[in-house]
């Protein structure tokens, strides 16, 4: 009897021995997935802390950028601008191009437009352009003077070229 209560013991031993080594493969498994999403938290933690430093300088990069849908918004900006400072004015072309750096957010939007109007008035156009939010840059701006009426200052045609940066 002595016998079998020792191998009843011994087999009793065993198995929570081999149900200890279970849970402990269990508890190291838990411990591993909860130090790998501590770390997911820390990192999320860190990219949100990020992007609430960062928010200034991402609005005033993405202010300075026409948005994905804003090319006709912005043309339309640009003649009426041309028109408050006393100008006729039309959009002769459009064209968007690869950025000159190798960008995947950007592109390049060149818009041609033509003027007609007194020369303060297209000067002032010009200076109104320089002071748009978005990173304008004018690369070829051309100016002849149309056939004067006798008595009055001449009329200028101007032709500009200006290049800037948009959401693709």
């Amino acid at each position: 009897m002595l016998i079998l209560l020792n191998l009843a013991a011994a087999g009793a031993y065993g198995f929570f021995l081999r149900s200890l080594s279970a849970v402990r493969r269990n508890v190291e498994i838990s411990a591993a997935d909860v130090s790998r999403s501590v770390s997911k938290v820390l990192e999320l933690e860190s990219l949100e802390s990020f992007l609430e430093a960062t928010a200034e300088e991402r609005q005033a990069v993405e202010s300075s950028l026409i948005g994905r849908d804003g090319v006709v918004e912005f043309v339309k900006t640009l003649e009426r601008l041309g028109r408050e400072s006393g100008l006729e004015i039309r959009t002769n072309s459009l064209s968007v191009s690869e950025a000159p750096r190798e960008a995947d957010l950007v592109e390049l939007l060149t818009v041609n437009l033509e003027g007609k109007g007194g020369w303060r008035d297209t000067i002032d156009f010009l200076s109104v352009i320089e002071q748009l939010p978005f990173s304008v840059s004018i690369g070829e701006v051309s100016l002849a003077a149309d056939s004067a009426v006798k008595g009055r200052a001449p009329r200028w045609v101007s032709g500009v070229q200006l290049s800037v940066f948009k959401l693709k």
